[in-house]
């Protein structure tokens, strides 16, 4: 009888195990991943493209701006469920504003650059847009 009651209480522990991983993965895919800063984006972008400092403080205030527009886009896309098309249209006029300020700002060379790097996902997936938080569209010349 106690050969048994060992391998019960061994079931019951791996069970339980079992479970507490597999709580902890669920509730690990359930999150999203929080979108970058505009500051994480300016610095990303003077990197990648070199910006000098009076770039950097000329753009800070567009990327801040779109994306406190596109967060409110989205808000109120979830909030009234919006046409999944809509919200689209949507955030491709708000990408051809910013990218309208920015040709301001920077070179043409530099405005190519982050209009091809907007291009790709960010997380290197084959889904485009999936989990990304960006919406890739056919670049516009």
């Amino acid at each position: 009888m106690k050969f048994l009651d060992k391998w019960w209480l061994i079931l019951v522990i791996l069970i339980g195990v079992l479970f507490i991983i597999a709580s902890i993965m669920f509730a690990q895919q359930g999150k999203l991943p929080s979108p970058p800063s505009a500051s994480d984006i300016v610095a990303k972008m003077k990197q990648e493209l070199n910006l000098n400092d009076e770039q950097v403080s000329q753009i800070t205030p567009v990327i801040q701006s779109e994306i406190q527009q596109m967060q409110a886009l989205m808000e109120q896309a979830k909030s009234q469920g919006a046409d999944r098309d809509a919200v689209i249209k949507q955030m491709e006029a708000l990408r051809e504003s910013e990218e309208s300020e920015l040709s301001q700002y920077l070179t043409q060379d530099q405005l190519t650059q982050w209009k091809n790097r907007r291009q790709k996902p960010l997380r290197g997936s084959d889904n485009k847009g999936a989990g990304s938080g960006e919406i890739d569209t056919p670049e516009r010349e």
